[in-house]
């Protein structure tokens, strides 16, 4: 049977209670964001801290099944599989083949949307990591998350080290403490407020361009990060960076942006997945050449002109776009209109190439204001190309 004992996160507060709310409604985000982006979290803190029962309240607010699985307490067999004799139909013939077949939870959770926490994540035997390791890389279909939990070495029960591919396919969180939700609790009759954990959009994708050009944009500028095993052994059980880690943190920066997480949030995933050392000149890359929010470009079109490099003005206009069409009103559809036409000043044929996409997006049943200047030379513009090519 599971008991679900006392959770820890925030609560809804007014009046002079709201800063604290504000401290605690990105706890912990950057590893919920990492699970649901499709790379598997590890929660690392002491014991006692509401690790695991907070993975229980998540899949209860994701509406999902929850597994929780002591990882010290099983065989690698129980996470890799047993081999299991099965009938394989090829054409007229039946074949018996061997099939390694995993617990029966796994396999529950393959196939119904799950939360499956690995937990005591730091206290498995090499044998076990392998084990852990297929599962890593398998996934379990993209209905079901998985999270992984554990203690430090220096608290862990047998507590080892990762091995390097283990941890270069992980992003690494160290899980944050909700002390406010804690004292609130125990001041209210063990009644604990929920944790906050953001729930990703199934089209968080929509938003890796923006990230992967931020990304190789960087790599072009230090080749040397882009994959670098560190040479000390003792490093190579934190993050790294190689191409399969960038790759993961472009996709938790994509799901960051689908929730609008915080700067601190995004600096935390950046670090938890390429390392301290190359993620912090990432992080000074990225304030170097920091994108407006695209809502304040939708406000304000004249900030389009901070964006220096025509590719990232393409990067972030697709991200506008998608946003405008998320919420299509005349007056951000026109807002949108509005941006290509200060783009138009300095790029006449970038502008004109979004006239088409721009277009299609108008909602409907509205009539669209008369405009003059950039946005009939561009319809122009298409026209003229359009009878010119009939003419061939």
């Amino acid at each position: 049977m599971l008991i679900v004992v006392c959770l820890f996160g925030f609560v809804d507060m007014t009046g002079d209670e709201n800063m604290t709310k504000k401290k605690r409604e990105e706890l912990n985000w950057g590893h919920w964001i990492a699970g649901q982006s499709g790379v598997v979290s590890f929660a690392v803190a002491d014991p006692g801290t509401a690790k695991t029962v907070s993975h229980e309240q998540h899949a209860r607010d994701t509406e999902k099944e929850f597994i929780g699985i002591e990882l010290s307490t099983q065989v690698p067999e129980d996470i890799g599989g047993y081999p299991k004799l099965s009938e394989l139909k090829h054409g007229d013939h039946v074949h018996e083949v061997m099939r390694m077949v995993p617990m029966e939870s796994l396999v529950k959770a393959s196939l119904q949307p799950t939360v499956v926490l690995m937990d005591e994540f730091g206290s498995i035997a090499p044998g076990m990591q392998a084990a852990a390791l297929g599962l890593i890389c398998k996934g379990l279909g993209p209905q079901s998350t998985i999270y992984a939990a554990g203690n430090p070495g220096g608290s862990a029960a047998n507590g080892c080290d990762l091995t390097p591919p283990m941890v270069n396919r992980m992003h690494i969180a160290e899980w944050q403490i909700d002390t406010d939700g804690h004292d609130e609790g125990m001041s209210n009759g063990l009644v604990f407020p929920p944790p906050s954990a953001p729930v990703v959009p199934r089209n968080f994708m929509d938003y890796f361009p923006q990230w992967g050009s931020q990304i190789v944009s960087f790599l072009k500028t230090m080749p040397g990060l882009r994959q670098e095993l560190p040479d000390k052994a003792e490093n190579r059980c934190k993050p790294w960076p190689s191409l399969r880690s960038w790759t993961n943190l472009g996709k938790c920066l994509a799901g960051a942006s689908s929730v609008d997480a915080s700067i601190k949030t995004r600096n935390g995933l950046i670090l938890g997945n390429v390392g301290e050392a190359t993620g912090k000149q990432f992080i000074k890359y990225l304030e170097l050449n920091e994108l407006p929010n695209p809502e304040d470009i939708l406000r304000d079109p004249s900030q389009i002109n901070n964006i220096k490099r025509s590719d990232l003005v393409t990067t972030i206009m697709g991200t506008i776009m998608k946003n405008v069409q998320d919420d299509n009103t005349p007056d951000r559809w026109e807002a949108l209109k509005d941006i290509v036409e200060v783009i138009h000043k300095k790029n006449e044929e970038q502008a004109t190439s979004m006239y088409s996409v721009i277009e299609s997006l108008k909602p409907s049943n509205y009539t669209a204001r008369v405009r003059t200047g950039a946005w009939r030379e561009m319809a122009q513009t298409l026209a003229d190309s359009v009878t010119t090519g009939g003419d061939k």
